[in-house]
């Protein structure tokens, strides 16, 4: 077993005192001494006993090594390649700069001898001068300063909300850079990630920055009129531009104190992250007109409305139990085809619709509205057209019956598809492989310039071929109106019902109504008018409390002729 090796205190001293002798500054950095009622003497005994406690305490808990370690020793950065480069004269600014301005009782008198007696019985001592190392006043006085610098120097000539964000980040990363306060804390917490005082002081001091920073953005974002995505807080935005400016002060002090990209050689590599931030949490107004409808408000009916619980997440998981919600609230019906009560692809109606109507509605009007809440919570979703067939290697008709959703997430390609009726109840992975859900077996396979999706045996359809390359919304507005309009379509022929449930399938075509799972079949005709009714509400969650007596009446009569018409 390999045992520390000690180094006395007073080598360590020595060493540090080969940098810069900490007595031999005082008259520099003690010069407003008198101002505060310090005397000289006290305020070296201040000054020295803090650095000792700081950098002893850096010493004893990280920088002592094994015997058979080859782990830097020294804190100058001669040794130590990513280390902070921290010297002794950096650290006496620090303490000169703490002593200008605040009297603190509790370090004067101390001269070594007493430290040391401290340090070694009394643990409070340490905790004390964490506590005042990293005093949220301080640092708050400091951040409320570049906000003032941001708000009249910066916001007024800064056109765009990541024009500014660039400018202040940087702003905030020079101030760092040459504030030796931030510099010991950065020491501090670094070396000391594990130690509960240290955790305790930064996770306070945290708290009190994100809540001044978040008012701050909160401004900003009001002054610039810009809108975020639904979903998306400004505390999220505070969190990202914290994580980067920590990241940029690591790296620039691993350039000896320059900021990454400064030689001109290359644009900072914060620039580049926070242009990629502020582009991803603003709202985009080049996408589809019903991503601007979809609002807060209308995001938290919707998520309501299909029962969503948990936190909603741009992930697989939230992708899934998005699908799942949407298949459990909304049915796969063509009711309102078969009715006479077409419309057409209108993406401002087609979410408030389904919710407003609780009717169903065809792949259309179900895959575009769930486009619509992916695309608002910020996933990257694009249209595919798709081609249903009865039968495998038939083409099927019209081209471009079906609306697929490709949808970007952990990094991979996803089939988002809530328009199939007995279809997969969770998205799957594009690329060629077989998958089962809860006993349905399908089978995906890349056909060089197309997807084909084979359904599980025993389905309604036997395949669906999707394109590769997206396709605008527009493209399906003829194969819709098809659908909807021509004699041909069997969506004007009889009712037609269909829910993908957790483990089984319930599909009602007419007054036929089919349940099947992995392990049982069952079928049976409806005949009886209230029964039919109580299936396709109870069931199928149809609302039909806005047809009128004569539209219900209607729709039974019609599903009775065509049944006749089947049975014939």
């Amino acid at each position: 077993m390999s045992v520390k090796r000690r180094v006395a205190w007073r080598d360590w001293r020595r060493r540090l005192a080969a940098t810069t002798d900490l007595d031999g500054q005082a008259d520099m950095t003690f010069r407003t001494a008198r101002l505060q009622g310090i005397t000289r003497s006290k305020q070296v005994e201040l000054k020295a006993a803090f650095c000792d406690a700081a950098l002893y305490r850096l010493w004893l808990d990280n920088l002592q090594r094994d015997e058979d370690d080859s782990s830097p020793e020294a804190l100058d950065g001669t040794r130590i390649g990513n280390m902070l480069n921290v010297t002794v004269s950096r650290v006496e600014a620090f303490v000169s700069f703490l002593c200008m301005e605040e009297n603190e009782e509790i370090f004067i008198g101390l001269d070594h001898g007493k430290f040391k007696r401290l340090w070694d019985r009394n643990d409070l001592f340490f905790e004390e001068a964490i506590k005042y190392l990293f005093r949220p006043s301080i640092y708050l006085s400091r951040a409320i300063s570049i906000q003032e610098q941001i708000r009249k120097e910066l916001m007024p000539k800064a056109a765009t909300l990541e024009e500014l964000a660039v400018q202040a980040a940087q702003l905030e990363l020079n101030d760092a850079l040459n504030d030796p306060l931030v510099e010991l804390g950065a020491v501090v917490a670094t070396s000391l990630p594990r130690n509960p005082i240290v955790r305790d002081a930064l996770a306070e001091l945290d708290r009190h920055a994100t809540e001044s920073w978040t008012r701050f953005y909160e401004e900003i974002v009001e002054y610039y009129g810009v809108r975020l995505r639904v979903g998306v807080k400004v505390e999220d935005f505070t969190e990202l531009a914290a994580i980067l400016t920590e990241g940029a002060l690591v790296r620039s002090r691993a350039l000896g104190g320059r900021p990454a990209g400064s030689d001109g050689s290359s644009r900072p590599p914060m620039t580049v992250g926070l242009g990629y931030i502020i582009r991803g949490i603003l709202a985009d107004s080049r996408t589809d007109a019903a991503d601007a409808a979809v609002g807060s408000e209308t995001l938290s009916r919707y998520l309501r409305h299909i029962e969503f619980d948990g936190e909603v997440n741009r992930d697989s998981a939230t992708l899934a139990k998005l699908q799942e919600g949407h298949l459990d609230a909304f049915a796969y019906s063509n009711l309102d085809v078969f009715l006479g009560k077409p419309y057409p692809i209108d993406p401002d109606r087609y979410l408030n619709y389904l919710m407003d109507t609780g009717h169903g509605g065809l792949c259309y009007q179900l895959n575009f509205p769930l486009a619509t809440i992916l695309r608002a919570i910020g996933f990257k979703v694009e249209y595919l057209w798709g081609t249903v067939s009865g039968a495998a290697g038939r083409p099927g008709w019209p081209a471009g019956n079906h609306l697929g959703l490709q949808v970007a997430c952990d990094g991979e390609k996803w089939l988002v598809d809530a328009g199939l009726g007995d279809g997969p109840r969770q998205p799957y992975r594009l690329g060629t492989h077989e998958f089962d859900q809860d006993g349905f077996v399908y089978e995906i396979a890349d056909q060089g310039d197309t997807w084909i999706f084979t359904h599980a045996e025993g389905s309604s359809f036997a395949e669906v071929v999707f394109d590769k390359t997206p396709v605008p919304l527009e493209a399906f507005e003829e194969p819709a109106r098809i659908q909807m309009t021509s004699p041909r379509s069997s969506f004007l022929k009889t009712s037609h019902l269909i829910q993908r449930r957790e483990e089984e399938v319930w599909n009602m075509r007419g007054l036929e109504l089919k349940i099947w799972s992995k392990s049982e079949h069952s079928r049976r005709l409806i005949k009886d008018e209230r029964e039919w009714f109580r299936v396709l509400r109870r069931e199928f969650g149809i609302y039909l409390g806005n047809f009128t007596i004569k539209e219900r009446s209607d729709l039974w009569d019609r599903v009775n002729d065509a049944q006749r018409d089947r049975e014939e």
